[in-house]
């Protein structure tokens, strides 16, 4: 994993150059938290400059089961359908275009170990906004400068955090 310029990504994966584009990762199950981040997302789209904000989930089913429908059926009740796209499973050798097409990568899981994802997005340059869960503090204090820490499973602190990554960017 390594920096890639995010136009050149953007290209590749025919991503819209002038939307923020938030990105999580990971099998689409409930412990990954997913439907937080669409929950969060209304109050990121109100912001001043963030009304082109779409969030992409890259994954499929887990070993835990498949929580699409219902994270499809939250996206349709919050009038997200044009915010939220369900991107798919990718092979690693293709998340390296995701990481770096990404302005945020956001781990909104409500448990993990030591989260591959989030280093390997942190390694593209990409900042990130993850829960506080199993090795996630230890990763993102290791150096200045990587995002933030949040507390799992608080829809409130993630909208807060995610408009302030995204506004802190904005002229990229």
């Amino acid at each position: 994993f390594y920096f890639i310029d995010q136009s050149q990504s953007r290209t590749k994966l025919d991503i819209s150059h002038k939307d923020k584009i938030i990105l999580g990762v990971g099998a689409i199950i409930y412990r990954k938290g997913f439907d937080l981040v669409i929950r969060a997302l209304p109050k990121v789209l109100q912001q001043p400059g963030l009304e082109a904000t779409k969030f992409y989930v890259v994954g499929g089913q887990g070993a835990e089961g498949d929580y699409r429908a219902e994270l499809k059926q939250l996206v349709t009740k919050l009038k997200l359908n044009e915010h939220v796209v369900f991107a798919g499973k990718a092979n690693n050798n293709e998340l390296v275009d995701w990481y770096n097409a990404a302005d945020v990568f956001c781990l909104s899981s409500r448990g993990e170990g030591s989260p591959n994802v989030l280093t390997e997005a942190l390694a593209c340059g990409t900042p990130a906004i993850a829960c506080d869960v199993g090795s996630v503090n230890e990763i993102m204090s290791s150096e200045p400068n990587l995002g933030q820490v949040i507390k799992s499973d608080d829809v409130s602190e993630l909208e807060r955090a995610l408009a302030s990554q995204l506004l802190a960017n904005i002229d990229k």
